[in-house]
């Protein structure tokens, strides 16, 4: 169970545990909405955010939980327990 943090803020959000996980809040929103199908952009409109701050976010949630695929990305998310 994640620790509940600002949208904003940019430290790595506490594990159930020991283990520390690299991704910020803003990140796993991003992760949430993605695991619903959205695009980059709707994900954007929905956070009010653009389309490009939002691959962002996912491309260095991509690189912390080392994956590459939006569906690698949120299968790892959900065995973590962030989503």
């Amino acid at each position: 169970m994640a620790t509940a943090q600002s949208s904003c803020d940019p430290t790595p959000v506490q594990a159930v545990g020991r283990q520390a996980l690299p991704l910020t809040s803003r990140q796993i929103d991003c992760l949430r909405w993605v695991q619903e199908g959205k695009t980059a952009w709707e994900i954007g409109q929905i956070l009010g955010i653009s389309g490009r701050t939002v691959e962002s976010y996912l491309a260095i949630a991509f690189e912390r939980l080392e994956v590459n695929t939006r569906v690698q990305a949120v299968l790892k998310a959900r065995a973590l327990g962030l989503l």
